[in-house]
């Protein structure tokens, strides 16, 4: 009863990238993966106005209050098809290292977030979760200084390096993470056809 298939294939794999183009199989996505070392990283400067709030000690009642923020952000992704990610996941899966994951507040108001989440490497690496503003509030620098103050945290954590990972039609975040030092280390495509 299906009517197509996907494969996922590494962008530098010229064989796989053959086999699946020779089923009919055309790239639709990919997922960038990017890469910091962390070295010596300063205390982040938030925008006037904006306060950073580590999640640490307060997960459960930050990530609640961010909830609405984060879904602005899931229902703003660029992806191929229709996204649904519940509250519970959410609360279960996001900002697993409370310590390194900040809330924005602006007037007492969430504004923005940026979860870091534990690694399958151990706890010398973490890995980005979501990094999102409020649609009002972005283009203010808010995102760079979420980002600013994970990266100073785990400069002062024993955390040397930090994953994240951006889809197509995300470039704005990858530019992002591209100045602030982050370096692309894979390419990921998503190859969609029909049943051959």
């Amino acid at each position: 009863g299906r009517g197509g298939v996907n494969a996922f294939v590494d962008a530098g794999d010229e064989a796989a990238l053959a086999f699946v183009r020779s089923y009919g199989l055309e790239e639709v996505d990919y997922q960038l993966e990017q890469v910091r070392v962390v070295g010596d990283e300063p205390p982040a400067d938030a925008p006037d106005g904006i306060k950073l709030v580590s999640l640490d000690g307060r997960r459960e009642e930050l990530l609640q209050a961010v909830w609405p923020v984060a879904q602005e952000g899931y229902a703003d992704m660029p992806l191929p098809g229709a996204m649904s990610y519940p509250f519970a996941t959410w609360m279960r899966d996001e900002a697993t290292r409370p310590d390194g994951s900040f809330a924005a507040y602006e007037n007492g108001r969430p504004v923005g977030y940026a979860g870091l989440m534990e690694h399958a490497n151990g706890s010398a690496v973490a890995e980005h979760g979501l990094t999102v503003v409020c649609r009002n509030r972005r283009g203010r620098g808010i995102a760079r200084a979420l980002k600013r103050a994970q990266l100073h945290w785990a400069s002062i954590s024993g955390v040397v390096e930090l994953i994240t990972w951006t889809q197509k039609g995300n470039e704005a975040m990858q530019a992002l993470n591209a100045s602030l030092g982050y370096e692309n280390r894979s390419r990921v495509l998503t190859m969609q056809g029909p049943l051959p």
